[in-house]
């Protein structure tokens, strides 16, 4: 799983404990969590380096260059059969089900396409369980 990070200092070390966890729990231990820091503008890379957590790769490149090319450059990294992002902060709640019906596309022969996005599109007002229901619905299997 990449999780491209920009800006995240005062939160990265609590994100990715928990999306730690969740992705141990949910694959029992086979995954690798490859962190991006996107611009090294504050503290976001020594905070998420300091935790070493197992399966982590931490890395990152000084200048921000945005979350499309932090994508790419750590799914260049990764050596998994499947690549997954999750951006830093994004609810975790909506993870374990985008998980879900990807396990269930990729036993049915499927491609997959899937896109995960921390804001809903301009044109919707934020409301509780917005989200989630956006990132669902945004789950393409092909």
């Amino acid at each position: 799983m990449v999780v491209p990070a920009y800006r995240q200092g005062p939160f990265i070390e609590a994100y990715l404990r928990r999306l730690h966890a969740v992705l141990d729990q949910l694959t029992s231990g086979s995954f690798e969590l490859i962190v991006v820091v996107d611009g090294f503008l504050d503290n976001t890379l020594e905070r998420a380096t300091a935790i070493a957590l197992p399966h982590t790769t931490v890395t990152g490149y000084a200048t921000n260059v945005g979350k499309g090319h932090a994508v790419r450059y750590g799914m260049q990294l990764a050596s998994g059969s499947y690549v997954g992002f999750i951006d830093a902060g994004i609810p975790l709640v909506v993870l374990g089900r985008s998980l879900d019906k990807a396990q269930a596309s990729i036993d049915a022969g499927r491609q997959l396409a899937a896109v995960l996005n921390a804001q809903a599109p301009k044109d919707t007002t934020a409301t509780p369980g917005l989200i989630d229901t956006w990132v669902d619905s945004m789950f393409i299997s092909m």
